[in-house]
């Protein structure tokens, strides 16, 4: 038989206490009677054959479904865009000017980090749509106005949309107070 003081049969030392009966247990004398043996299991550091195929498998199915995500996903033309990330913008920040905000910081991120959506292949390889507007040859009259990059922070980012020119920044003579809140859009 063996002998136990009181404190001992107590259990650990409680940091929160309660007055719900059901978490006191009188379980910890019993774990503490076991052998170490039965404590101690070790992980099987060899590796069969079998489990070197399955993670093969695993990890380089992995790693090309993230590249297709990845090549999917910076497509200016990929339909999660119109119809995930829009209808998201819109029900998170109901306020355009603060969706609008939050756009062009997330595409910002997005450019520094390599991640940002931009024209895959070259869609003009024939040259169709340049245009020469003052003696500079543009290779397509899709334009961004100023009123989408106001302090200038991404207009690689919208180069990379594929857009002819990008006007960015927006400066007037004199302060003006902006639209009324709050805006509609239509």
């Amino acid at each position: 038989m063996i002998r136990r003081s009181v404190s001992q049969l107590a259990g650990p030392p409680r940091i929160f206490t309660t007055s719900r009966s059901c978490l006191r247990t009188n379980a910890w004398p019993l774990l503490q009677l076991q052998s170490s043996s039965q404590q101690a299991r070790y992980a099987s550091s060899k590796t069969t054959p079998t489990s070197r195929v399955f993670n093969f498998f695993y990890g380089t199915t992995l790693i090309v479904g993230l590249g297709i995500v990845y090549i999917y996903a910076t497509d200016t033309r990929a339909s999660i865009h119109k119809w995930v990330v829009i209808p998201a913008l819109r029900t998170i920040y109901p306020d355009a000017e603060d969706a609008h905000h939050i756009g062009n910081q997330t595409l910002k991120a997005l450019w520094e980090f390599g991640l940002h959506p931009r024209e895959r292949g070259d869609p003009d390889a024939s040259h169709d749509l340049a245009v020469e507007v003052f003696g500079q040859t543009i290779r397509n009259p899709v334009a961004t106005s100023a009123g989408i990059d106001k302090g200038a922070e991404i207009p690689d980012a919208l180069f990379a949309f594929g857009a002819g020119i990008v006007e960015v920044g927006g400066a007037t003579p004199k302060a003006q107070p902006g639209n009324e809140k709050p805006e509609s859009f239509a």
